[in-house]
């Protein structure tokens, strides 16, 4: 199996695992611990977010300078060099945060929190523990990208996996044979993100290529590559802000309810990020190699190869998703009226999110070349006409008009980011991507969207039917994967080789 092979499957497990194991124990967290106590847990999880902005662009860094350092064994020492030198300052930039949280835990328990069940002592304690958390989990993302740039990918979902396990699997126990308490909660947190932090770093340092003299601080390497992270903390700090903006300005101009819906459309579409994110993850690291080797001819065949993995991956989910929205949330949830409320919301979302993810190759094909001057560019102007956009479009079409905004603003992104690109990097394939890469699975889902429309204006009610999404999404889903020209090679490949064994087996 060849190694980016291997890597896409590894990172697909492991993000499917993520999202089982989520979806297992959140119910049950929350029979355990009751709603407010879980709701600290959700809080811990915005701060740890929020706190991955002062990353200052550091994990993807260290992602793609290993990756071009591993193009060259005369390199290896530079490696190790970078991997010290930027560690030391990443466990400082979390020992202070994670000081910062624990005694600033009394101010946000009383100024930010708000508890009927839990007394305020209960609350100050639990934050203290979230404080002793982040410096231990901090650094994750760090050696995340270390492993990730090495092309360690298989190694860090097994870790990934195992501390999911551990961290979920465990709480569980803990919480309903030990203590049913939050403080419990936290505190097999902690002592398990210490063993994984320590395998980590123990994994991270064997996976470095060997090198003479033992590894030291260069501040030279800093001089280097301290515009580039900043730009990349940048990109992702206003990206964030954009993709949060519609969440604050809805919680103003609408009611709790409606919040209530959007929100719950934004996981909903949030969650077929998973069909996409493993590609990048994968891809990220070799196109870098390549820019660093310097084979054009394998820079572009990659590159098209993983656009094409993006489109027949999300495309056809997000057709299906879109147009069964309703059905899907009610399955989920268990109630129609929050279906119904929430499903037409959802519905846009997830177009939008489809759009975003045409965009991810191209976008980390910039970033493989160590360009980020157009995305910052992009998303300084987006976040002010993403604003102007929601206000206006609320008082035109209100919740749906601002649902509608993340369409407008990824197509926005799509065709003006993309072409503008290809005149720089990767020059002369633009009209590759949009025909080989993108139509085709796109014209196909469009058809069938349409044919969806036209049965269901008819006599049959197949948008609430189960076994109507079934099979519209496996007969969909097979059609792009045999259409698209990567995924279709990919596929006789895998059924020549289990015919072959077959024939062997006999």
């Amino acid at each position: 199996m060849k190694p980016v092979t291997r890597n896409l499957i590894a990172n697909y497990i492991g993000r499917s695992w993520a999202l089982l194991i989520n979806f297992i124990a959140t119910p049950l967290l929350i029979s355990l611990l009751g709603i407010e106590s879980y709701g600290l847990i959700g809080f811990y999880t915005t701060l740890y977010g929020l706190i991955n902005l002062l990353d200052f662009g550091v994990s993807p860094t260290i992602n793609r300078e290993l990756a071009q350092y591993s193009v060259d064994p005369a390199q290896s020492h530079r490696g190790r060099d970078l991997v010290r030198t930027l560690e030391i300052g990443y466990w400082f930039i979390g020992l202070v945060l994670g000081i910062i949280v624990y005694f600033g835990a009394p101010v946000i328990a009383e100024n930010w929190l708000q508890s009927y069940e839990l007394s305020s002592d209960v609350l100050v304690h639990s934050i203290r523990l979230m404080g002793f958390l982040v410096v231990l989990e901090w650094p994750f993302t760090f050696y995340q990208g270390a492993l990730l740039g090495m092309q360690r990918h298989v190694i860090l979902n097994v870790i990934n996996i195992a501390n999911s396990l551990l961290k979920f699997g465990g709480a569980l126990l803990i919480l309903k044979f030990v203590s049913p308490t939050i403080d419990a909660f936290f505190t097999w947190q902690m002592f398990v993100s210490t063993i994984i932090i320590i395998v980590e770093v123990i994994t991270v340092w064997r996976c470095l290529p060997a090198a003479e003299g033992r590894p030291s601080i260069d501040l030279k390497i800093l001089e280097r590559v301290w515009k580039f992270a900043l730009s990349l903390n940048l990109i992702s700090f206003l990206g964030l802000a954009i993709h949060q903006l519609d969440k604050v300005l809805v919680s103003h101009l609408f009611s709790l309810d409606t919040l209530g819906y959007y929100n719950l459309a934004t996981m909903v579409s949030g969650g077929f990020t998973i069909l996409v994110s493993p590609v990048y993850m994968t891809y990220f690291p070799k196109m870098s190699t390549l820019v660093a080797q310097k084979d054009e001819d394998a820079l572009r065949r990659v590159y098209h190869q993983s656009c094409q993995l993006v489109s027949a991956a999300i495309l056809p989910a997000a057709t299906i998703g879109a147009f069964y929205a309703e059905i899907v949330i009610r399955i989920w949830t268990g109630n129609p009226t929050v279906a119904e409320k929430t499903a037409p919301i959802a519905a846009l979302l997830i177009i939008g999110t489809a759009i975003n993810a045409l965009a991810s190759m191209p976008y980390e094909a910039q970033i493989s070349h160590g360009w980020t001057g157009l995305s910052l560019t992009i998303n300084i102007i987006s976040l002010p006409l993403v604003a102007i956009l929601i206000l206006l479009l609320n008082q035109w079409f209100g919740i749906n008009g601002v649902s509608g905004i993340w369409i407008v603003y990824n197509l926005g992104l799509l065709l003006i980011s993309v072409p503008i690109m290809h005149k720089r990097i990767l020059q002369g394939e633009f009209g590759n991507w949009f025909r080989g890469d993108v139509l085709i699975p796109l014209a196909i889902c469009l058809a069938f969207a349409g044919v969806l429309l036209a049965v269901q204006n008819s006599t049959l009610d197949i948008r609430n039917s189960v076994a109507s999404l079934v099979i519209s999404a496996f007969i969909l889903q097979l059609t792009v994967l045999f259409l698209v020209p990567f995924t279709r090679t990919k596929a006789i490949n895998l059924i020549g080789k289990v015919l072959h064994r077959q024939n062997h087996a006999i």
